[in-house]
């Protein structure tokens, strides 16, 4: 659930005027939790800027660990993440000189995060969650495959 989360956000983010794909991204929400409201507006505003995203070069996420409080149909998990994030944040309407992307953000950071899941309708759905710890300009994410 947490990996199809991150694919369906890094396909969002893309081509964040793309109907279909921030639906997608939507559908991984509880229907009426505080996150699925945040990521629509993130993702509407992206789009009414005209700003695209793209995975940067050495970015990746790590789950530390999922812990399952009640098993369905009433699920209840947390899953904690440590994300490098590298992401490249453009001008997804225009070119610099020369044809050039420009670039509007491009810092790196790590974050860890707690998200928590539900089962709402037979399905695990993200319902919120918050960050932990956040780390400006460095990588403090444990080594990808520990």
């Amino acid at each position: 659930m947490q990996s199809a989360y991150f694919r369906a956000y890094e396909a969002a983010l893309a081509v964040p005027g793309d109907v279909r794909r921030v639906e997608r991204l939507l559908s991984l929400y509880t229907s009426d939790g505080p996150g699925r409201g945040g990521i629509a507006a993130r993702m509407r505003g992206f789009a009414d800027r005209q700003v695209a995203g793209r995975p940067g070069p050495k970015g990746y996420y790590l789950i530390e660990e999922t812990r399952v409080a009640n098993l369905p149909p009433r699920g209840r998990a947390t899953a904690t993440v440590c994300t490098y994030d590298d992401a490249v944040l453009y001008d997804a309407a225009r070119r610099g000189q020369g044809g050039k992307e420009i670039v509007i953000n491009d810092d790196v950071s790590s974050t860890r995060a707690r998200f928590r899941w539900v089962q709402e309708d037979g399905a695990w759905k993200l319902d919120g969650g918050e960050v932990v710890d956040r780390w400006e300009g460095e990588n403090r994410c444990p080594a990808e495959g520990s």
